[in-house]
């Protein structure tokens, strides 16, 4: 999943990061900046600040997009592979039960298929995920959303 959004942010250039997200009322350069963050606080939470890492570039805000321009593209593949392997190194040294590492990872899971399907859609390109992925993900949502929906109900 993570070289599928990578794949997709290989591909933005400049011109790119204003592009709408539907219903959500963020950019692609929005997008970016939220996943980024999203996935080292996760890494944080895994593993404690200290240990989730720095990551390439240091980017805070839609202004240090424009250091990254790399070639005609954003580059923006490259920072969230950083992220993503922090991501990934904090899972490995978590010490935490096995179901919380568990539903940790089906959250980040989930998120990275929504938001890879938010840039393809942006971007105009397809993006299809894996079968088995996508009913993962579907579980996972859908165990989410039932006790909400069931909480309202008498």
């Amino acid at each position: 999943m993570t070289e599928d959004l990578a794949g997709l942010l290989s591909e933005v250039t400049p011109g790119d990061l204003g592009l709408p997200i539907f219903g959500t009322g963020e950019d692609v350069g929005d997008l970016y900046l939220s996943l980024v963050q999203q996935t080292l606080a996760a890494a944080a939470a895994l593993a404690g600040p200290a240990n989730a890492g720095d990551t390439w570039p240091e980017l805070r805000s839609r202004a240090d997009l424009a250091a990254v321009d790399v070639s005609g593209t954003c580059g923006l593949d490259v920072g969230y592979r950083e992220s993503a392997r922090v991501l990934l190194a904090a899972f490995a040294a978590a010490e935490l039960p096995d179901e919380i590492i568990t539903a940790r990872y089906e959250e980040q899971l989930a998120t990275t298929v929504l938001r890879t399907w938010d840039l393809g859609e942006a971007l105009g390109l397809p993006y299809q995920p894996d079968a088995a992925i996508a009913r993962r993900v579907l579980r996972h949502l859908t165990a989410i959303l039932e006790p909400a929906q069931g909480a309202g109900r008498k």
